[in-house]
């Protein structure tokens, strides 16, 4: 939560880094899993736009982006691909 290193994390917590490497994933795995069926009360809806990524893939239908780069459009584009968060505040 508090956006610690692997190191940080291991020697606030009093053991080997390979543990809290271990632990972190762990967490974030069953984070992953944990889906809320329903939501209710005061909800948070945001989104928020990533450019397509063909990272690791030969031959690419574009030219190719250099450090994060640029759309080939501004703001919502045919490159950008939406992501919509849901959150309820209890």
């Amino acid at each position: 939560i508090e956006g610690l290193t692997v190191r940080q994390a291991a020697r606030r917590c009093g053991v080997c880094k390979n543990t809290a490497f271990l632990w972190r994933h762990r967490f974030l795995k069953a984070m992953a899993n944990h889906q809320a069926t329903r939501e209710e009360g005061i909800v948070e809806v945001d989104e928020t736009f990533f450019l397509e990524s063909f990272k690791g893939q030969s031959g690419l239908s574009r030219p190719a982006r250099h450090r994060g780069g640029k759309g080939r459009t501004r703001g919502t584009g045919p490159d950008y691909i939406p992501v919509m968060v849901v959150q309820d505040r209890a």
